[in-house]
């Protein structure tokens, strides 16, 4: 439904501020949703743009949504420290973005996660899942464990 690439931007050395590009205006809403959260948390506050740009490849080659981000710049070494220090925040401020645009609650990693038992089943060499003590099948599991997500299907 989304297609969203994260850039970071250059300019000459001094320039600084998010900028956001879209296909066209049905993607305004969700544009400045996600703007106001990376806005922010940037060091400088700075929101250049969310503007309409039709010759980017990575919008106008897609059937999807295509919010085109770049993330102030990287060419300002102050800046460029920053964006490398903060990329979970960043990723994270741009999921809260999403959430807002859709009426969704934003949960962020800290919130506790139910436990999952894996089981092995050796005579048909297939895994299973369960959690709180309900079968799961073809939903995406996290196993703080081993800190990886899994996807179990019927077939295991």
């Amino acid at each position: 439904d989304l297609h969203i690439p994260i850039h970071t931007n250059a300019g000459n050395g001094m320039a600084a501020g998010t900028e956001i590009f879209i296909y066209d205006e049905s993607a305004r809403p969700l544009a400045q949703c996600i703007m106001n959260e990376i806005t922010s948390i940037t060091p400088d506050g700075i929101n250049r743009r969310i503007a309409i740009d039709q010759g980017l490849a990575e919008i106008n080659s897609t059937n999807a949504t295509a919010i085109y981000i770049e993330v102030d710049f990287h060419d300002n070494p102050e800046i460029a420290r920053w964006i490398v220090e903060s990329t979970t925040m960043i990723g994270e401020h741009i999921c809260k973005g999403i959430c807002e645009y859709y009426e969704v609650q934003y949960r962020a990693d800290e919130q506790p996660i139910s436990s999952i038992e894996w089981i092995w089943y050796e005579d048909h060499r297939k895994w299973a899942a369960r959690q709180n003590g309900k079968w799961v099948y073809d939903k995406w599991l996290f196993d703080p464990n081993y800190n990886a997500w899994y996807r179990i299907d019927k077939d295991g």
